[in-house]
This record gives structure tokens, C-alpha cells and sequence, in this order.
């Protein structure tokens, strides 16, 4: 979890001071912080690149590709935004989830497996990245003329407000454009990496208990046991709800961003007209949202399975072992619904994910249609 997190600040999210310490009590959340600074400057780059965008889809005509670079920009300050929300509200949950006293229902695995989460799609994240650059960089070469460089041409592709601006096109502005471009994109991916994470680190928590009430004797155990367990339920759903307060936000902007470029990606394959570069980097680009998409929706929806699972082993208790705390437990798991959403919007369950396949679909066929109306 400490890669991720220390990750995170190197692009400018979540500037909290001693974010990695153990001791909770350290660690805070300041204006007055190089962190902080850094974090503005980031946002602050990616609201022009936001507005510079917007303004060059007003003036000239609307198109699926316009719109692909508002959006993609738009969503990255709005995660940048967003990760601000969370550091001011970081030290307190961190605070909370020390006091809940549930450090022992933990899974000893769950390192490894953020770190192994965290290193894979991340690192599919700076390839696409790099095929994007690539495909792009291609076709430049092939455009160029003697009037205008390839290295023109490929600033213009990658920013196309660029030449609107009327000014200097030399290498010091290049690479920072490009510098802001890689931390966008990293950005992009860095979200859903977090909230796959700290979708683990919660449905480990949950998990624990349900294999702790499996793994006993059903007819020998006192009911101050199931008070016991009912509590730490409790305090692993609280803590689901304290999350919710602070990650929601960021829930609902990875689910619109990766279903408007599932349909984007799938667009441009359905209408890619034999350039081979063009269409090997949209299928793995496609492939990779897809994948990011998933991981994020499975993730976070395992919390609220999870939640459920007690019911059918409190409903096998025989009735010489029932008592009213088995009762209150199976009431508590029917009567409420431990899960996150995306800004109390929807609840991430199996089931949405279906949803939005068949939204996927609708939307697909708007864009078929928007982009033939444009022809």
C-alpha cells in the first residue's frame, strides 16, 4: 500500500505529510506544504489544458475526437480535485480505521496483492501510453512535409490548441506539455488502481468475519460470541461508510470516464479503415479500459457480496444454539446495504456491471450515429 500511496505524490494526488507514517497521529493535511503546491500546480496545468480544449471545441466543429480530449482532460482535474477532497479527510479515516480495532481480521496477503495490482496496471498504463505516443508519432512521420516538420506535426496531434495559440513552437515548451500529458494519463489509471486497492483492503476485513463465524461450532458458542462478531461486523460496515464519504466522488468519475472511452475505443475500432498501427493501438486500448473497468466495478462490488454472506451461515445455527444476538445479526445483514458508490448515485454491486454492459450498447449506437450525421 505504501508504493501506491507515495506513487500517488509523486504525481501530485492525495499531498497528506507522513502519509506512509504508522503512527497516525503524524500525519496531516496543510496548506502550507510543498505537497500542497505541487498538488495546485498540477490542477492548475490540467484546468487550462481543460479550458484551451473546451474552446477549441466550441469554435470549430464538434466532433468524437474533440470531445475524446475534453473529456479526458476534464477527468483528470476533476481526480486531481477529488484527491485534494481526500487528503484534507485522509488523517481523520486513517484515525478511524485505527480505532476500529480490526487490524486482526486483516489478510496477511493483501500487500502483495496491492502491490501486484499497483505495479501491473500501472505499468499497462505508461505502454498504452507509449503505443498511443508511438501511433501518433507514425503518423507524423508519415504527414511531414518540407514546410512542416513531423515534430510540429505530432505537437499539433497530441495538442491541438496548440497552433491556435500563434506561439513558439520549441522543444523546452514541448516537453513540459509532454510532462503534463504523462502525469494526466498516469492519473487517468491512478484512480482506479486507489479504489481497487482500498476495495481489497475492505473486502479483506469482511472476508475475515465471515470465515471466522464459518470456521466455528455453530452449537457450542455463547451468545456474548455473537455479540463479539456482530460488532466487529458493525464496525467493518461503518468503516465501509467512511470510506464511501471520502471515495465516492472518485468512484463516480472512474465509472463515467471508463464507460465513455469503452464506447470510444470500441468507436474507432468499428470504424478504423485499415491502418494497422491505428487499430492495435485502439484494441489494446480498449482491452486495457476494459480491464481497468472491471477490476474497479469487481472490486468494489466483492464488499457488498461479502456483506451478505453472513446470513447463510447464521441461518444453519441450530435451535438449541439460537439467541436473540443471531437475530439481530441476521437482521442487521438484511436490513442494510454495505457498499460503495459512486456519489451515493448507485451502489457498486455484481449487478451493475451488467448495467452497464447494455448502457455500453445504447451509447455505442448513439456514437455510430453522431459520427454519420457528421459525415
Amino acid at each position: 500500500m505504501k508504493l501506491l500511496l507515495i506513487y500517488g505524490q509523486f504525481i501530485g494526488l492525495n499531498p497528506v505529510i507522513r502519509i506512509t507514517n504508522m503512527d497516525v497521529s503524524k500525519m496531516r493535511f496543510t496548506f502550507c506544504s510543498l505537497r500542497f503546491m505541487y498538488c495546485c500546480l498540477i490542477g492548475a496545468c490540467q484546468l487550462i489544458f481543460t479550458a484551451l480544449h473546451i474552446n477549441r471545441f466550441v469554435r470549430t466543429s464538434v466532433t468524437i475526437t474533440s470531445l475524446s480530449y475534453v473529456s479526458f482532460y476534464a477527468g483528470t482535474f476533476l481526480t486531481t480535485a477529488l484527491f485534494l477532497r481526500i487528503a484534507a479527510n485522509w488523517p481523520a479515516l486513517m484515525k478511524k480505521i485505527a480505532n476500529s480495532s480490526l487490524d486482526k481480521y486483516i489478510d496477511a496477503t493483501l500487500p502483495t496483492k496491492c502491490l501486484c495490482t499497483t505495479v501491473i496496471m500501472l505499468s499497462l498504463a505508461l505502454f498504452e501510453h507509449v503505443l498511443s505516443q508511438n501511433t501518433k508519432l507514425m503518423n507524423s512521420i508519415h504527414c511531414a512535409t518540407e514546410n512542416v516538420s513531423a515534430y510540429e506535426i505530432f505537437l499539433g496531434k497530441t495538442f491541438p490548441w496548440f497552433k491556435e495559440l500563434q506561439g513558439p513552437i520549441n522543444l523546452p515548451i514541448g516537453v513540459f506539455f509532454h510532462i503534463m500529458n504523462i502525469i494526466s494519463t498516469i492519473t487517468w489509471s491512478y484512480s482506479d488502481v486507489f479504489l481497487v486497492c482500498m476495495s481489497l483492503y475492505l473486502v479483506s476485513i469482511i472476508d475475515k468475519i465471515n470465515k471466522t463465524i464459518n470456521e466455528v461450532d455453530h452449537r457450542f458458542y455463547h451468545p456474548t460470541f455473537w455479540s463479539t462478531i456482530r460488532e466487529d461486523y458493525t464496525r467493518a460496515a461503518d468503516l465501509v461508510t467512511s470510506f464511501d464519504d471520502v471515495i465516492s466522488g472518485l468512484m463516480l468519475i472512474s465509472f463515467a470516464s471508463n464507460l465513455f472511452f469503452i464506447c470510444l475505443q470500441l468507436f474507432h475500432i468499428l470504424s478504423s479503415r485499415g491502418m494497422w498501427d491505428n487499430l492495435i493501438y485502439f484494441t489494446f486500448s480498449l482491452i486495457f479500459v476494459l480491464v481497468r473497468y472491471l477490476a474497479v466495478s469487481l472490486a468494489a462490488a466483492s464488499i457488498h457480496t461479502a456483506s451478505q454472506k453472513p446470513a447463510a451461515a447464521l441461518y444453519m445455527i441450530p435451535s438449541t444454539a439460537y439467541c436473540s444476538e443471531v437475530q439481530r445479526f441476521i437482521e442487521q445483514v438484511h436490513g442494510s446495504c454495505v457498499a460503495l458508490t459512486g456519489l451515493k448515485f448507485f451502489y457498486v454491486t455484481k449487478g451493475l456491471v451488467l448495467s452497464v454492459a447494455g448502457t455500453i450498447v445504447t451509447y455505442e449506437l448513439v456514437l455510430l450515429q453522431f459520427n454519420g450525421e457528421n459525415n
